[in-house]
């Protein structure tokens, strides 16, 4: 086993005879022997055990790619197989258009093209004089965009 943490519920019983039934298609003979003299109940807990907490959609994707030219996999190894599966591509839904009138409305606000362009920078500098605490990033900004050294 691997160690798998407790915390974590096994897989259920019915996967994992499900998992049985298709590898049982799949090997044949070479599954039965694979667990010849051992005790399935046994066997059937330790692949419990080992896919816990694997989701469906990577234990669909081992079976749907079991090697047909490789003995029959262990519980490691079908957890290696499922684990490796690639990453599900999931298309994006496209940005959601705009409200024109709230864009418009912001705009407005930013005074873009005006010609005082350092309003913001003398209202922090009045700020500040006045005794107001400004942050660091406050202080430089408008320092530097009035060419203040410090």
């Amino acid at each position: 086993m691997s160690g798998n943490s407790n915390s974590i519920e096994p897989l259920p019983a019915r996967a994992v005879d499900r998992i049985f039934a298709r590898l049982l298609v799949r090997y044949g003979a070479a599954w039965i022997r694979l667990w010849d003299g051992l005790d399935m109940a046994f066997v059937k807990e330790d692949w419990s055990r080992e896919l816990a907490g694997m989701d469906f959609d990577a234990i669909a994707y081992a079976l749907d790619n079991l090697p047909d030219d490789k003995p029959p996999p262990t519980a490691t190894a079908f957890r290696k197989l499922a684990i490796n599966r690639p990453a599900y591509y999931r298309p994006a839904l496209p940005e959601p258009r705009a409200d024109r009138a709230r864009v418009a409305a912001i705009l407005s606000n930013l005074k873009i093209g005006s010609s005082d362009d350092r309003a913001w920078a003398r209202e922090l500098a009045a700020r500040e004089e006045a005794g107001e605490c400004l942050t660091y990033t406050q202080r430089k900004a408008w320092r530097q965009a009035m060419g203040h050294r410090d």
